[in-house]
């Protein structure tokens, strides 16, 4: 079970960690919860939820899904709510898949968000996971 709150860290280009925010446990009722908190520099109540369910997509065999989401709500000066999110899930059979093969998946995928694919022309500290989400928002396969 995590901490309540749960603090998030965010790592800079130069490989630095700062704490971007504290998220406190919201009961919504039998089964339902999210974490409430915001996010240093953006306005916006945050929320990060995190869901559980089961698949049958290997082949008979009961997979597990974990899908975490954070996002952020606003309203704009004309009364529209608006949102933006990420959200990274993974799932594995419950057989045939450690827990730290798992995380090895997890890692490297979240890790190539953390670098360029082609640094061959980019100073080592200007890429980040922003300039990656750009290319990626703008059509980048």
């Amino acid at each position: 079970m995590f901490n309540d709150p749960l603090s998030l860290n965010a790592t800079d280009a130069t490989g630095g960690t700062d704490t971007v925010g504290d998220f406190a446990l919201m009961d919504l009722g039998p089964g339902s919860s999210v974490r409430v908190g915001s996010i240093s520099g953006l306005t916006g109540k945050a929320q990060l939820s995190i869901s559980h369910s089961e698949s049958k997509e290997n082949k008979g065999q009961i997979t597990d899904r974990t899908a975490v989401r954070l996002q952020c709500r606003r309203t704009l000066d004309t009364g529209v709510d608006v949102v933006a999110q990420a959200t990274m899930t993974f799932s594995s059979p419950r057989v045939g898949f450690t827990v730290a093969e798992v995380a090895l998946i997890v890692d490297t995928l979240t890790s190539s968000l953390r670098s360029s694919f082609d640094l061959s022309n980019v100073p080592a500290t200007s890429v980040s996971v922003a300039s990656t989400v750009a290319r990626l928002a703008a059509g980048e396969p």
